[in-house]
Protein backbone atom coordinates (compact mmCIF):
# COMPACT_ATOMS: atom_id res chain seq x y z
CA UNK A 1 0.00 0.00 0.00
CA UNK A 2 1.33 3.41 -0.95
CA UNK A 3 0.28 6.47 1.02
CA UNK A 4 0.76 10.19 0.74
CA UNK A 5 2.76 11.62 3.65
CA UNK A 6 -0.44 13.10 5.10
CA UNK A 7 -1.99 9.66 5.76
CA UNK A 8 -0.50 9.52 9.25
CA UNK A 9 -1.79 13.01 10.02
CA UNK A 10 -5.29 11.98 8.99
CA UNK A 11 -5.22 8.86 11.15
CA UNK A 12 -3.19 9.94 14.20
CA UNK A 13 -2.65 13.68 13.88
CA UNK A 14 1.07 13.33 13.08
CA UNK A 15 3.42 11.97 10.43
CA UNK A 16 3.85 8.19 10.41
CA UNK A 17 6.70 6.48 8.55
CA UNK A 18 6.30 3.13 6.73
CA UNK A 19 6.77 0.93 9.79
CA UNK A 20 4.63 2.97 12.14
CA UNK A 21 1.76 3.24 9.66
CA UNK A 22 2.06 -0.45 8.86
CA UNK A 23 1.78 -1.34 12.55
CA UNK A 24 -1.29 0.91 12.91
CA UNK A 25 -2.91 -0.86 9.97
CA UNK A 26 -1.78 -4.33 11.01
CA UNK A 27 0.38 -4.72 7.89
CA UNK A 28 4.02 -5.79 7.52
CA UNK A 29 6.41 -2.87 7.06
CA UNK A 30 7.51 -4.23 3.68
CA UNK A 31 3.91 -3.87 2.43
CA UNK A 32 3.59 -0.17 3.28
CA UNK A 33 5.23 2.83 1.62
CA UNK A 34 4.69 6.37 2.83
CA UNK A 35 5.85 8.93 0.27
CA UNK A 36 8.40 11.25 1.85
CA UNK A 37 7.22 14.57 3.27
CA UNK A 38 7.62 17.36 0.75
CA UNK A 39 7.50 14.95 -2.20
CA UNK A 40 4.62 15.01 -4.66
CA UNK A 41 2.92 11.68 -4.04
CA UNK A 42 0.86 11.32 -7.21
CA UNK A 43 3.61 10.08 -9.55
CA UNK A 44 4.89 7.64 -6.91
CA UNK A 45 1.42 6.28 -6.22
CA UNK A 46 0.58 5.97 -9.92
CA UNK A 47 3.92 4.37 -10.81
CA UNK A 48 3.53 1.81 -8.01
CA UNK A 49 0.01 0.96 -9.19
CA UNK A 50 1.26 0.57 -12.76
CA UNK A 51 4.26 -1.55 -11.76
CA UNK A 52 2.11 -3.81 -9.57
CA UNK A 53 -0.87 -3.97 -11.93
CA UNK A 54 -2.96 -2.62 -9.07
CA UNK A 55 -5.90 -0.26 -8.74
CA UNK A 56 -5.71 2.90 -6.68
CA UNK A 57 -7.98 4.04 -3.89
CA UNK A 58 -8.31 7.80 -3.69
CA UNK A 59 -10.62 10.79 -3.80
CA UNK A 60 -8.26 12.17 -6.43
CA UNK A 61 -9.24 11.35 -10.00
CA UNK A 62 -5.64 12.02 -11.19
CA UNK A 63 -6.96 13.61 -14.40
CA UNK A 64 -4.02 16.02 -14.45
CA UNK A 65 -1.77 12.93 -14.77
CA UNK A 66 -3.74 11.29 -17.61
CA UNK A 67 -1.14 12.15 -20.25
CA UNK A 68 1.60 10.29 -18.37
CA UNK A 69 -0.69 7.66 -16.83
CA UNK A 70 -3.58 7.17 -19.31
CA UNK A 71 -4.86 4.19 -17.31
CA UNK A 72 -6.35 6.62 -14.75
CA UNK A 73 -9.12 7.26 -17.29
CA UNK A 74 -10.09 3.56 -17.40
CA UNK A 75 -13.26 2.87 -15.38
CA UNK A 76 -12.40 1.16 -12.10
CA UNK A 77 -8.68 1.91 -12.24
CA UNK A 78 -9.02 4.41 -9.42
CA UNK A 79 -11.62 3.51 -6.78
CA UNK A 80 -13.03 6.41 -4.83
CA UNK A 81 -12.38 5.97 -1.16
CA UNK A 82 -10.73 7.31 1.93
CA UNK A 83 -10.64 7.36 5.69
CA UNK A 84 -13.38 9.26 7.50
CA UNK A 85 -14.65 9.17 11.05
CA UNK A 86 -12.22 6.44 11.98
CA UNK A 87 -13.35 4.14 9.18
CA UNK A 88 -12.17 3.23 5.70
CA UNK A 89 -14.77 3.73 2.97
CA UNK A 90 -14.79 2.57 -0.67
CA UNK A 91 -17.16 3.38 -3.50
CA UNK A 92 -17.09 0.21 -5.58
CA UNK A 93 -19.86 1.27 -7.96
Amino acid sequence: MVFDANAGYKITGRYQHDGALGRLLGLPEDRVMVVAKGTQADPTVLTAARDLGARGVSNDRYRDWAETFPEVLDPGHVVRGGYRGGKLWLDLR
